[in-house]
């Protein structure tokens, strides 16, 4: 058996006064004015961008308008442009691609109308709406057009949604302002959050889809209203063309090969790459780790990369972002350090889902999806991972602030399991497995949802295979990975307590966990409860726990499952919880919501973070 010793500057538009702590709107209602600079401004506190990546662009949409919420938003085209225009080119804004709340319609308003192009920036019919955009995947084909064999379709709208964007007004109701270009560009004193300029198609269509040169852009009709006004564009430009003293960038748009009179639209993306290489067109043209400029012709179907603003209410001493999240980071001081000299930072990102699955699948995600664009890829090097039960208790032990902190506050799901499996001479004993289990797939835990002899107890436990069983007490898992398995005399012979590994197992006896007392149960008693003691990954720990809790209660909650166990199933796996008033509940269902916690390396050094929004 394993030892227990250790294995292991302002964001503006040009003319107007921005303060260095903006993206600061609140959603304009349709019944309220357009809301402006200054009250922008007066209604901010303080905020926090973040990146949200994901496979499927409504996916990354949802997302991100969850961790925006009512105070807060999604960045639009010309706020990226105006980012970058006051960032450093060393900042993640410039160095990787995004996709914005900015959409490009084009619309015949009647028979005998001419086609106009709508450039909608803050969100419109299809930012707005995810499952608005998903009506376009129709398996019949019907929700895309076609762009002449392309395979670079737009969404189709319907005459109604066209012209209600033409007319200033979402599905929704919500309202705003639509500036004919002619005006636009003269310049808006104080342009809202949400707004559309609409142009002629036939003036559109004369502009280049390509690469063309810094000078014409900054006159260019399409270029103005991409980049939210004359200055705003010539700002960018400039910015823009220093970092390499070139001549070119691209701009790219589908009117010259679309049918007009057919109602459509399309979501503004801006590429990026590592040290914007190539961005004149010397490099490869497209693809995601190109920087081919601002993509105006994509297909709807695509990947999606939000830049979204949160009104952040919580203060350091509030926010889990920062909580040390498990002895066995903190003991690693050369990792540590290293991480330091490369830029790297842990934080730690609540991930919320309506099922179990769908959340850890999410935030297994999370641990490697959000790093960005560095030269050597550190992020390779220090590995992100799901909060187990563990390190969730050591988290809550070591916060800051008593027990205001965010992880205080909610019910997390812990990458912990609990399995009541049989030994091969018939005895049955509890594994709990900490850092992922069997159940630490997410494939794993919809498999149990197959409604059959073999998948769910009638308790809403995972069933588990014998063969699945077996080779849980040997520590392989059902993808081969390996994990030590400690005996729990082993643990308690950790003197010194040496850390457990991030992932590993414990082994108790069946008849000596289910004597765990059950309900709110005095402290006293759990310190001395071996089921309790392999939850927090030892004597230490437990007490660690049970000491801060005692600082504001006498007894704790503990729920194990073993009054719920069939003995004739004899192999069952529970995924446990970490509640909000301190209490383990190892008897909750797999039918259930999760809220994991993912720990993941950050870019400290060009953290998206330090780029100033308005």
């Amino acid at each position: 058996q394993p030892s227990l010793a250790r294995t292991r500057r302002s964001f503006r538009r040009p003319n107007q006064a921005f303060s260095r702590t903006a993206f600061q709107s609140l959603t304009m209602d349709s019944k309220q004015q357009p809301q402006t600079t200054d009250s922008r401004n007066a209604a901010a506190g303080n905020v926090e961008p973040k990146v949200f990546n994901e496979p499927h662009l409504p996916d990354a949409l949802r997302q991100a308008q969850a961790y925006a919420g009512t105070g807060g938003h999604i960045v639009s085209l010309p706020e990226l442009l105006a980012a970058r225009a006051n960032a450093d080119f060393g900042n993640e804004v410039w160095n990787n691609w995004f996709t914005t709340v900015s959409e490009e319609i084009v619309f015949k308003p009647a028979s005998k109308g001419k086609p106009v192009v709508l450039f909608v920036h803050g969100g419109g019919v299809l930012t707005s709406d995810p499952e608005r955009i998903e009506r376009c995947y129709r398996s019949d084909g019907r929700g895309m057009t076609s762009d002449q064999g392309s395979f670079r379709g737009a969404a189709r709208l319907t005459w109604r949604e066209a012209s209600d964007l033409l007319s200033g007004r979402l599905p929704d109701g919500t309202g705003f302002p639509v500036y004919p270009f002619e005006v636009f560009k003269k310049g808006i004193p104080e342009l809202p959050r949400r707004y559309a300029v609409v142009m002629d198609f036939s003036l559109a269509k004369q502009s280049k889809s390509g690469y063309e040169s810094y000078e014409v852009l900054k006159e260019d009709p399409i270029f103005i209203c991409r980049a939210g006004g004359v200055e705003a564009a010539k700002a960018y430009l400039e910015k823009s063309q220093s970092r390499h003293k070139c001549t070119k960038m691209g701009q790219w748009h589908p009117f010259s090969r679309i049918d007009a009179s057919v109602p459509q639209g399309r979501i503004t993306f801006l590429a990026g790459n590592l040290g914007g290489v190539g961005s004149d067109g010397s490099g490869h043209l497209s693809g995601y780790d190109s920087d081919y400029g601002i993509g105006g012709d994509a297909n709807i179907h695509n990947r999606g990369r939000f830049i979204a603003i949160a009104r952040c209410l919580s203060s350091s001493l509030t926010s889990l972002r920062d909580l040390p999240f498990g002895s066995h980071v903190s003991a690693e001081a050369k990792m540590a350090e290293e991480m330091k000299t490369k830029g790297v930072r842990i934080e730690a990102t609540e991930v919320f889902a309506s099922s179990l699955a769908a959340a850890l699948r999410q935030a297994l995600w999370t641990t490697h999806s959000g790093f960005g664009n560095t030269k050597d890829q550190p992020e390779r090097r220090f590995k992100g991972f799901v909060a187990s039960l563990p390190e969730l208790m050591h988290a809550r032990v070591h916060c800051g602030g008593g027990f205001d902190n965010a992880v205080w506050q909610k019910r997390f799901t812990a990458n912990t399991e609990q399995d009541i499996v049989k030994t091969p001479d018939g005895k049955r004993v509890v594994v709990t497995v900490h850092g992922g289990g069997i159940l630490g797939s997410p494939e794993r835990i919809e498999k149990a949802f197959r409604m059959d002899m073999q998948s769910m107890t009638g308790c809403y436990a995972a069933k588990l295979t014998e063969r699945e069983a077996l080779d849980l007490l040997g520590g392989k898992l059902p993808d081969g990975t390996q994990i030590p398995v400690f005996t729990y005399d082993m643990l308690l012979k950790n003197t010194k307590e040496a850390p457990l590994p991030q992932r590993c197992a414990i082994v108790l006896d069946y008849d000596i966990a289910k004597k765990s007392p059950r309900g709110h149960v005095r402290l006293a008693y759990l310190r001395k409860d071996p089921n309790f003691i392999a939850l927090a990954g030892g004597l230490q720990a437990a007490n660690a726990y049970l000491n801060k809790v005692s600082k504001r209660q006498s007894t704790l909650g503990n729920f194990p499952p073993f009054t719920q166990y069939d003995y004739n199933v004899a192999q069952e796996s529970r995924v446990l919880f970490l509640d909000a008033n301190g209490s383990v509940l190892g008897s909750n269902g797999i039918v259930n919501m999760g809220r994991y916690v993912a720990v993941a390396p950050a870019n400290a050094a060009g953290a998206i973070r330090k780029a100033s929004f308005a």
